[in-house]
């Protein structure tokens, strides 16, 4: 189930990037890897691909003028339970964090203060470069949701310079 999973979600990623509907391969892709979460030694790579299915139908929706809401609370929920499963994976927290900014610009975009869950996204980065310090994609992502939260205070008037601060 897990390989199968993959090979529907790496298919439905593509049609995503070509401009097609990946909705059928991706949620094939969940369905299988739903089965897979079942499996205990296979469970938390289970999850992180659901995450990553979640992730890009979301990415659809909402070029498609559907609200992305729910897909993005299931990637954050899948990332979750990834990390519980395998805490000290820094690509896990990576991955997890992501899904959450991904969730604090959909909150901002809906007017929702979104600054908690930022906030839980940057604990999560600065996890992954607590348990691998060498981990330049941690680093890229506190970067880039640190500029995230400095244009979101900006454009509320607020001074954005607190954010600079690493």
């Amino acid at each position: 189930y897990v390989a199968k999973g993959a090979l529907k979600f790496i298919f439905g990623s593509y049609q995503l990037r070509q401009g097609a509907d990946p909705t059928a391969n991706l949620k094939e892709a969940i369905a299988l890897q739903t089965k897979a979460s079942k499996w205990e030694w296979v469970r938390y790579a289970a999850y992180s691909n659901m995450a990553a299915a979640y992730a890009d139908l979301s990415v659809y929706e909402r070029k498609m003028g559907i609200d992305e809401g729910e897909s993005l609370k299931q990637s954050v929920a899948n990332n979750s339970e990834a990390v519980k499963l395998n805490p000290n994976s820094p690509n896990l927290r990576t991955n997890f964090g992501i899904s959450l900014a991904e969730m604090a610009n959909y909150e901002t975009r809906k007017g929702i203060n979104a600054e908690p869950t930022r906030d839980q996204a940057i604990r999560e980065f600065q996890e992954a470069v607590r348990i691998e310090p060498k981990f330049e994609i941690g680093y890229d992502s506190l970067g880039t949701i640190y500029l995230e939260r400095a244009q979101s205070e900006f454009e509320h008037g607020q001074d954005p310079n607190s954010s600079a601060e690493l």
